[in-house]
Formats: C-alpha cells, sequence, structure tokens
C-alpha cells in the first residue's frame, strides 16, 4: 500500500463510512488525526482524485479501493 493510499484510507477507517463530505475528509486528516494542516488536507484530497485513489459523487467522496478493516 503507498503512503497515499493509506492516508487516504485512514478517514474512513476512523469515521467507519464508505463516504465522506469534503470537509469531513480534511478534518479527518487536519484535526482528528494531526497529520496536516487544512490547507495541506486539501491538496491530498486533489491529488488523491487525480491519481484515482477517490471518487467523486456530488459533494461526498469514498475510496475506490477496498478500504482495509
Amino acid at each position: 500500500m503507498s503512503e497515499l493510499t493509506y492516508t487516504v484510507s485512514m478517514p474512513f477507517k476512523r469515521k467507519g463510512k464508505e463516504q465522506l463530505k469534503d470537509m469531513e475528509f480534511v478534518m479527518a486528516l487536519s484535526m482528528d488525526l494531526k497529520w496536516f494542516t487544512p490547507e495541506q488536507a486539501k491538496s491530498v484530497l486533489a491529488e488523491a482524485q487525480r491519481s484515482g485513489l477517490l471518487k467523486r459523487d456530488g459533494e461526498l467522496v469514498r475510496p475506490s479501493f477496498d478500504v482495509p478493516k
């Protein structure tokens, strides 16, 4: 698992959800995990979408891979 894949999977694992709103994803990385500033977390979100790790469904994002339990 790449670092980006691991990083993307953690908000979904922590929240126990299959889909998250953009801000839920950003806040999970920045405030809950304290891994990034909110701006950095937004960059992670954008990179994950560009690389195909996240799929958008309206204002929700979901991983394009199976998140390990």
